[in-house]
This record gives structure tokens, sequence and C-alpha cells, in this order.
């Protein structure tokens, strides 16, 4: 029989990300005017992070493969909840990096409509882009997902190998030219395969893949040998060439490494006991999307109008991804808290008036 609740580690698994995107966006930048040890140190953690983005797209095919709704139905929800806070969102990011560097109105304009208002922006796109084939994802069955996430698995690796190859090619003066340039930033199309193993896990039923490999004793190790070695790497490309390309994370190791972390995230994240802290997980999970879509310019405009360091560019790049964690989540608190600001800031009813989303839970043997 099958009941109906919330998936809790749902919402723990999205905090936890995009808390680990923020991490990622602190300590990678500015990291080619770094020391040599300052910007290993930050490779190192900035590549843990790069799960987090596996893991979003994971979520995003497995709530897929669940919903039920209509085309029209599902449109009008994503419409309500992803488009109108980028576009608020967008608007300020736009507005404000043209009050603080100049430029012309319609610039505001240009980059909301191409979804270059914040660097990390680009990610509202290509979720959109996937909703767009939901009419098709609704009719793949269980044994054709499976089939489709093998595919674009093994065309994720592949294609992210044959793009490593001209990376190590192009110089980085080159960097914006076709042959670099076009490669690097279709580099997201890897993430069609991390979609498409969570739609197979959501048409399954399976909160956590693989749940008996992700608590075997040597999992973790397994894991952190393919992270260790992807970071490696990544210091062995910035210390030849000299600086990190950009979607640096997209490398064959880091495929491999990101997508072994989803079952012993979620594996892991299934464990944490019930109490204040895992409600408050909950609640930073609710709101994460809007502090995805306004941790980028805000923290760097605080930490920018501070003018303040430490003189570490570690202990600086923390700072940073402290006030990008915790002051949007608290902006975004107040907003929860009215049902029109919450809506239009976050994407979710306000806190008087929401109700629990269900999704039909792991069948039990």
């Amino acid at each position: 029989m099958t009941t109906r609740k919330r998936i809790d580690v749902f919402d723990w698994a999205r905090a936890v990300a995009i808390m680990w995107v923020v991490a990622g966006h602190s300590y990678i930048f500015g990291v080619q005017d770094a020391g040599f040890s300052d910007a290993v140190a930050s490779i190192f953690i900035h590549q843990v992070g790069s799960f987090s983005v596996a893991l979003f797209m994971y979520l995003i095919g497995y709530f897929m493969a669940r919903t039920n709704l209509t085309v029209g139905a599902f449109w009008k929800r994503r419409v309500m909840r992803i488009v109108v806070p980028y576009v608020v969102w967008a608007t300020i990011a736009a507005v404000g990096d043209k009050l603080l560097k100049g430029g012309i109105w319609k610039d505001v304009i240009f980059k909301v409509l191409t979804f270059t208002a914040s660097g990390q922006h680009y990610f509202v796109f290509l979720v959109l882009v996937f909703y767009a084939f939901y009419p098709l994802f609704k009719r793949v069955n269980l044994r054709l997902s499976k089939y489709l996430a093998i595919f674009g698995i093994l065309a994720s690796v592949l294609w992210v190998s044959y793009a490593e190859i001209v990376q190590w090619q192009v110089d980085i003066n080159e960097i914006s030219i076709v042959k670099g340039g076009l490669l690097t930033y279709m580099n997201p199309l890897c993430w069609v395969g991390f979609f498409l193993f969570g739609l197979w896990a959501g048409k399954k039923g399976i909160v956590v893949p693989f749940r008996k490999i992700a608590i075997a004793w040597w999992y973790p190790l397994l894991v952190f040998s393919l992270y260790f070695f992807a970071a490696v790497e990544m210091i062995f490309f910035y210390s030849l060439k000299g600086y990190v390309v950009a979607f640096d994370l997209f490398k064959p190791l880091s495929v491999l490494w990101e997508l072994a972390s989803i079952p012993l995230v979620l594996a892991m994240l299934e464990r944490i006991p019930k109490g204040r802290f895992s409600s408050w997980l909950s609640r930073y999970g609710k709101l994460s999307y809007g502090v995805y879509l306004s941790h980028l310019p805000m923290m760097w405009w605080v930490w920018d109008a501070l003018k303040v360091t430490t003189g570490s560019y570690i202990l600086d790049r923390f700072l940073v991804n402290m006030i990008g964690i915790f002051l949007p989540y608290a902006i975004l608190e107040f907003f929860h808290m009215f049902s029109f600001t919450s809506r239009v800031f976050v994407g979710v009813p306000g806190e008087r008036k929401s109700s629990p989303h269900v999704l039909k839970a792991e069948k039990k043997a």
C-alpha cells in the first residue's frame, strides 16, 4: 500500500546543495589572483561543492517523474514557482549592476531576458528547457527511463572528455572563440545525465538510489577517491595553464564523482534525526530557490561595501560565504511571512497559507 507524505530528505538535500553552491561561488572567484597554496585550497573546497548542481538536477528529474499534473497546470505552477521570482531577482541584480557600474537601462531588460543578470541565472534557463519537455517525459515508462539514464550518463562523460581535450589545447586568450568557448558554454549538457538519473529514480519510486550500495562501508571511500583525484586533476590543470577555465567542474572525473555522490549524500541525510536542526534544514530547503537567485550579487555587494579584509584569501572567502548563505535566507524568511512577497520573491505560498507539498513515499517492502 502506498501512503503520501512529504519527503523531508529532499528538503534537506536542497538546503545542503544550495549552501555548497554558495561556497563554490565564494571560493572560486578571484582564485587566479590568489597564491598557489590558497588556490589549491579553494579548488579542493570548490570541488566538494560541485556535487550540489548534480543533486539539484537529480531532484528536478525525480519530481518531474512524480508529477501527474496536466501540461497546463504544470506550467502554471512552474511560472509562479520559477519564472516570477527569477524576473524579480534578475531585475534587482541588473538594476544594481547598472547603478554600481553604469550603463544604459536597456541593458537591464536585455540581461533579464537573456538570463545574464547574475552569473548563476543561466541555470534557470537550463531548467526551463527541461520543463519544456514535460509532455514527453510524462509519457516515459520505467524501462525507458532506465535506458535514458544510462545513455545520458555515458554521453555526459564522453562529452566532457572531448571538451577537456579542447580546453587543454586552447590558450586563455582564445577561450572565448568558437573552438574553446562554444564547448565550454555547452558543458551544462553533462547535467542531462543527472536529470535522467533522477527521472529514473522518480519513475521507480525510490528516495535513495542504490541504497544498499550507498550504505556499504567501502562506498564513501570510493566517492572520496573520485573527489580527491577530480580535485587533483583541477590543480594540475591550474598549475600548468595558470588559470581555471569557466565551468571547471566539467571534467570526466568530476562527472563521475558528482554522480557517485548523489546516493551517498541522500543516504547520509536520511540518517539525520528529527529535531531543531532538521526542521531548520527543511525550512532552508523550502526557501532555497530564492537563496539561489539572490545570493551571488548580494554577497559581493555587501562584501565590497564593507571594504574589509582579514589579509587571508581563504578567510575572506569564508566570510563572503557566510554572507551568501545567511543574509539572503534572513531576508527571505521575512518575505515568507506574507503571502504576496513570499510568492514574488520565493515562489511559494506565504507561511500562513502554505499547504504541504505531498509526494508518493517510497514503497516499503
